[in-house]
């Protein structure tokens, strides 16, 4: 439950930013999400991503991916 709440809090801060105009400006957790990667920890990439965005487990390898 904690996990959809987040993920509504973060998709409704990113709607807010898009209608402000921001819609360019990524995520805080991006600069960790790199550095981590590397370092060679994309488990541990993962699972922050999880953690800060409220993504599933697959939609966060993805999002890391992309980075």
């Amino acid at each position: 439950m904690k996990m959809l709440e987040l993920r509504i809090e973060n998709l409704n801060e990113r709607i807010l930013q898009i209608t402000k105009g921001e819609g360019g400006r990524e995520p805080e957790v991006n600069n960790l999400l790199r550095e981590l990667m590397e370092q060679g920890e994309t488990v541990k990439a993962v699972k922050e991503a999880r953690k800060a965005l409220g993504l599933s487990l697959l939609e966060a390898k993805q999002y890391v991916d992309a980075l």
